[in-house]
């Protein structure tokens, strides 16, 4: 009868144990999707980073750790908040330290993209024989240097014969290379209409191609109404625009011989002698006056009308520097004969703000090429990856600058960053700033692939294919069942100790019921 009890106990705890799991196991669990929650989760962290950079990365001296500017992160921070492009809205030079006496003045750095100095850069106004610059940019694109031009003497008639010219003639033919070497080193009103008469069919074709290509250039306050610079209330433009206007010219080779050369000797022509130019720009030559001849100049262009006043725009190196720097608006100041000058106003300008800026600043690197700035967390990716700069960046400083005052910050895309991701992916955009200006801004790349953390659901079957066992259930309904798989064990552990004690006992009876029989 005991044998029996426990027999049933044991039964009964097995059909317990399989009545709880087995319901609690068939149970489908609410559909989740891990690695959107997961994601969701990282994406509440800060998107903007100041830190510094290893100094084995980069040009300059580590920068100290300080606090984030506050930034509207959409758009280019470095044009809007600092001196990085010609577009920047604020110069390396404050009107404080240096003051330009002319109506306009501007100096670009070319190598570094970098806004120098400026003042009053974007009011309109008139450009005189500064107009020949884009003149000569538009016809070195349409133009043959060796083809022979014959001149529209009703073409050039209206112009006043009191102005430069070449003394063309009608019917005259003369090559495209000498005209534009009369345009850019004479200054010829009559070379500039006789050039756009012939590659346009007229000066006002040529002249909405000059203004097509201005806007194409990004200028922005410019309108062009003749080839030459005369005077005419509607032709302006603005020294941002004209430093535009020659940063695109002498990316032209030809273009570059032509505004450098100081002399040049036309070619005897069917109606005309051989004639001698020489150039309107005395800081390339010291043939006219030997007092403003300045060896950084390496070309540019002069224009003057009475209102327009004297204006210069003029490229010149030194110190590991390119500048292109514009003048408009400058006062000569003549003796009391009303004729010899004193001082022409727009050479003094340029040589003056030339000598602060080549004394006063230098180039420096901010940004290395393929340099790591900082390791980013992926969300819902299998592992990090790490910010790199493809190009470096330099950019204009006083000399002696604190370099360690630089200030590195990184905005990401969208708020962070996202899985999957490839190696060479834009990531956001890095900032530097010194004291209160950025002065360079870069794309940051991801240095890596970072594939997207998936979790599987593994599923199988009980014995009974009509049950399944699902192994993504919850931790408490494992738990449940841990804890009954043990009280089964339990109660099969005190099942199996009363079998044993009652086996014992049996034995006993019969050795004591052997022991009578004997007696």
């Amino acid at each position: 009868m005991r044998k029996n009890r426990v027999l049933s106990i044991l039964f009964a705890s097995f059909f317990l144990v399989q009545s709880i799991a087995l319901p609690i196991w068939a149970e489908e669990p609410e559909e989740q999707d891990v690695s959107e929650s997961t994601v969701t989760a990282e994406t509440e962290t800060s998107t903007v980073a100041t830190q510094t950079t290893d100094p084995t990365q980069t040009a300059v001296s580590a920068p100290t750790v300080a606090a984030a500017i506050p930034l509207d992160f959409a758009g280019d921070a470095s044009v809007s908040m600092g001196s990085h492009s010609i577009d920047a809205m604020y110069p390396t030079v404050t009107v404080t330290d240096y003051t330009a006496d002319a109506k306009a003045a501007i100096a670009y750095e070319v190598g570094t993209d970098t806004l120098v100095y400026a003042s009053n850069i974007d009011e309109r106004l008139y450009p005189a024989s500064m107009t020949k610059v884009m003149t000569c940019l538009v016809a070195l694109g349409m133009c043959n240097l060796d083809e022979i031009v014959t001149v529209n003497g009703d073409a050039i008639s209206y112009l006043d014969i009191s102005g430069s010219g070449a003394g063309l003639q009608d019917g005259e033919q003369i090559s495209m290379r000498d005209l534009l070497y009369c345009l850019m080193v004479e200054s010829a009103n009559d070379a500039a209409v006789t050039i756009a008469v012939h590659l346009a069919g007229s000066e006002e074709a040529f002249v909405e191609l000059m203004n097509q290509k201005a806007a194409e250039i990004g200028c922005t306050n410019t309108h062009f109404m003749n080839a030459h610079g005369l005077h005419d209330d509607n032709h302006y433009t603005t020294a941002r625009d004209m430093a535009k206007i020659m940063t695109a010219s002498i990316q032209n080779e030809t273009f570059c011989e032509l505004f450098s050369e100081t002399y040049y000797e036309v070619p005897a022509t069917n109606l005309s002698e051989a004639r001698q130019m020489h150039t309107t720009n005395y800081l390339i030559s010291d043939d006219l006056n030997q007092n403003y001849y300045d060896s950084r100049v390496i070309g540019g262009k002069t224009g003057f009308t009475t209102p327009a006043g004297r204006c210069l725009v003029t490229v010149s190196e030194s110190n590991g520097m390119k500048l292109v720097i514009v003048i408009m608006g400058a006062e000569a100041e003549f003796a009391e004969d009303g004729y010899t000058a004193l001082s022409y106003g727009h050479f003094e300008q340029t040589v003056g703000l030339m000598n602060y800026i080549y004394n006063n600043f230098m180039p420096a690197q901010v940004l290395s090429s393929n340099q790591i700035l900082e390791q980013f967390k992926v969300n819902g990716g299998v592992t990090d990856t790490q910010g790199y700069i493809q190009q470096a960046r330099s950019t204009i400083l006083p000399v002696n600058s604190d370099m360690s005052a630089l200030r590195y910050e990184i905005a990401l895309d969208n708020g962070g960053i996202t899985a999957p991701v490839r190696s060479g992916d834009p990531i956001g955009v890095a900032r530097v700033w010194y004291q209160s200006q950025c002065v360079a801004q870069e794309q940051l790349y991801s240095s890596v692939d970072v594939e997207q953390n998936v979790v599987t659901d593994n599923s199988s079957k009980l014995v009974n294919p009509a049950v399944l066992i699902n192994q993504s259930s919850s931790n408490w309904n494992i738990l449940l069942i841990v804890v009954l798989a043990i009280v089964g064990l339990f109660v099969l552990a005190i099942a199996i100790i009363r079998i044993r004690s009652s086996v014992i006992r049996a034995r006993r009876r019969k050795r004591r019921a052997m022991r009578r029989r004997r007696r």
